[in-house]
This record gives C-alpha cells, sequence and structure tokens, in this order.
C-alpha cells in the first residue's frame, strides 16, 4: 500500500511490490515524469545494501556526482545514475581497448581471413593458465570466445545494424558482450521505470529527438 506521497513502508520491500505496483493514475504518473528520477519506494535495506556493496563510498551522491561532470555528461543527465553508468561501462570498455592496441590487438573493421588465432586449438586457455568463469565453471579458452560470438550472429542478414567481426578475436567479443550486457540493463531499467510512470533524463531526451524527427519528416 502506497503512502500519500508515493513512497512504500520499508516493510514492504521484501515482496514482489516492484512488479506489481502500478500508479493508481494518470496524474500521479505524469506528476512522477517531471520530478527527480527516483523509485517510488523507502529505502534498499542495509543488509542488502551491504550485501552488494552499494553502501561503499564510491556509490555516494557525491561520487556519482563527480564521475558524472568527469565523464563530461550533459546537466540535465549528470546526476541521472543510468547514463553514468552506461558512459561509466563505454568509458571502462575503451581503455581496455586502448591497453590492448599498445600490445599489438588490431581489431575492428572488416576481419582479414585470418587473424592467427583461428590457428588455435578450440581448448587453447585464453592467457598463461586455465581459468574457470564464476557462472558454470566452465574454462575460458577460444573455444567459448568463438561460441560467444556465434550467438551475438555479427553477419545476421536480416539485422540492418549487423556489422561483421572477427569472432576469434576474444578483445572484440567482450567489447560486444559489454555494450551488449549495458543494453540489457537499459532496456530492463526503462520498463520498470515506465510500470511506476517514471521517465528519466535519458527517456525524455529520447522521447524529444523522436518527436523532432517526426516533424522533419
Amino acid at each position: 500500500m502506497a503512502k500519500p506521497d508515493g513512497t512504500l513502508d520499508p516493510a514492504q520491500l521484501g515482496g514482489g511490490w516492484l512488479r506489481n505496483y502500478r500508479p493508481k493514475s494518470k496524474s500521479r504518473a505524469k506528476s512522477a515524469q517531471g520530478a527527480e528520477v527516483t523509485q517510488p519506494c523507502a529505502e534498499i535495506p542495509t543488509d542488502v545494501a551491504h550485501y552488494f556493496g552499494w553502501d561503499f563510498p564510491e556509490y555516494s551522491e557525491e561520487t556519482t556526482d563527480a564521475v558524472g561532470v568527469f565523464l563530461t555528461i550533459g546537466d540535465h543527465c549528470r546526476k541521472d545514475l543510468e547514463t553514468i553508468g552506461i558512459a561509466a561501462t563505454h568509458y571502462g570498455s575503451g581503455l581496455l581497448d586502448r591497453e590492448a592496441y599498445k600490445v599489438g590487438w588490431r581489431g575492428g573493421g572488416e576481419p582479414p581471413p585470418d587473424l592467427g588465432l583461428s590457428k588455435m586449438a578450440d581448448a587453447d586457455p585464453i592467457g598463461p593458465e586455465e581459468v574457470f568463469d564464476d557462472l558454470n565453471s566452465q574454462l575460458l579458452n577460444f573455444g567459448l570466445v568463438r561460441r560467444f560470438g556465434r550467438a551475438m550472429a555479427p553477419d545476421d542478414p536480416n539485422d540492418k545494424d549487423a556489422v561483421p567481426f572477427d569472432i576469434n578475436d576474444p578483445i572484440i567479443v567482450a567489447s560486444r558482450m559489454i555494450h551488449l550486457a549495458v543494453h540489457f540493463y537499459m532496456e530492463d531499467l526503462k520498463r520498470r521505470r515506465r510500470g511506476l510512470g517514471i521517465v528519466s533524463p535519458r527517456g525524455k531526451a529520447f522521447l524529444k529527438k523522436e518527436v523532432a524527427d517526426g516533424e522533419e519528416k
């Protein structure tokens, strides 16, 4: 049961309130769109926040605001955590790609017939020793890289945005996976916010662009 101000009692956070809660009227949804981007809930339970590390200093408002400034995010989105998260992830991926370039990696563009990696056996580990991932205890090797690359269907003729890339190159495959993961986060967060009648600064900017593009056509 929501309070008059739209917040929920902390005791309600343990159930499926986020899945089931919906604004009761259009007026509430409209007012929420003009407000700061905050979930209409109380606070995350202390034990949950500590378990995920969300109570660490790097998650404080002061820190995230500084990150927004550092990443030169526009003022209207600088305090939007969705924007900061996406920008920081892409920045981190770019740093890794740059370091790889320093030591000889030359990915991107149309893949040449053979970069050398395809001559390696699928069972060859990535790095000096075999490493297991933390999801299903599968060895991190070039065979796993290729399976991930094929799963992303880089050459799908039915996808106009598909870009061919070398599925033998773990750096390219990993970079695409990072961008794909960010997209999953972003779309699910938008879905949850829409259900609560909330539009983020990023969402507002996107809607304005859609309107502007429609008027030009």
